[in-house]
């Protein structure tokens, strides 16, 4: 999972901060992601740029 985190990473949920930073970051989201048997969710508008490290997309998910 840790490579998915960076350093200077920020996360958002819904317009407001999340998580930032990796240690924050991964804190956040192991119990999600350990608990997890499969992760399915609707990813719209997904935008990747690998020379910024960025990655952005709206979630549409719904439970």
């Amino acid at each position: 999972m840790d490579p998915y985190f960076g350093n200077a990473g920020i996360m958002f949920e819904n317009d407001n901060l999340f998580a930032q930073g990796k240690t924050e970051s991964h804190k956040k989201q192991k119990p999600y992601i350990n608990s997890a048997k499969t992760i399915v969710g609707k990813i719209e508008d997904l935008v990747i740029v690998p020379n910024h490290q960025v990655c952005l997309f709206f979630n549409k998910s719904k439970n």
